[in-house]
């Protein structure tokens, strides 16, 4: 028979206690645990900023797009607008402004000053109009195979006249990406927000 010594019993005894022992297993949990939760936590605010800031933009837009489709715009020319090429204006408190300035400064803030914007950093450098003219005959025309309104709009041209508002802009972060980034080891790239909205021009009225 084996006989074992004191010195070889003491080691094997504190080996089992130690392999029994739950203190401080939730330490160890959290260890592993509390970065996965933190990415995910931080990840949810992170793209909630980000469609909230998306939505506000997509409105400011689509506000843009209608304000302008309420004017003649037979005398602009096709393309991107500019106070050059399309130099139609409006009264604002009374001081004559150009409707592609206003229109900017109502899709960044709502309002024709340009002031609060909607989202913070969102200029008016960063917002384009431009101007479409579909032809008003044959496939193309919104009305079937005949011509809209018998073929004339506003001005009497025989085409439909549609409006887009875009933009392209950094979106501003929380600063959270980096957060997940260095979590993580990875680098995330902070994502541009890029929308666009058409409107077809119905005249003054």
């Amino acid at each position: 028979m084996t006989k074992f010594r004191h010195s070889d019993v003491a080691p094997m005894r504190f080996i089992r206690s130690l392999w029994r022992d739950c203190e401080g297993t939730a330490v160890v949990e959290g260890a592993i645990l509390v970065p996965v939760l933190l990415s995910l936590l931080l990840g949810v605010y992170e793209f909630s900023f980000y469609f909230y800031q998306q939505q506000l933009m997509t409105t400011g837009l689509r506000d843009a797009a209608r304000y302008l489709a309420r004017f003649d715009l037979s005398s602009c020319a096709a393309g991107t607008m500019t106070t050059g090429n399309c130099a139609v204006q409006v009264s604002i408190n009374g001081s004559n402004v150009y409707i592609v300035d206003a229109a900017k400064n109502i899709a960044i803030s709502g309002f024709s000053s340009g002031t609060p914007a909607r989202v913070a950093g969102w200029g008016t450098g960063t917002v384009t109009l431009s101007l479409a003219q579909d032809a008003n005959s044959g496939a193309s025309t919104p009305c079937g195979s005949s011509a809209c309104n018998g073929g004339a709009t506003i001005g009497g041209s025989f085409y439909v006249q549609i409006i887009t508002a875009s933009t392209d802009f950094t979106d501003p972060t929380l600063g959270l990406f980096t957060a997940l980034g260095n979590l993580t080891n990875q680098t995330f790239t902070v994502p541009h927000i890029v929308i666009s909205h058409a409107e077809r021009v119905v005249g003054p009225g």
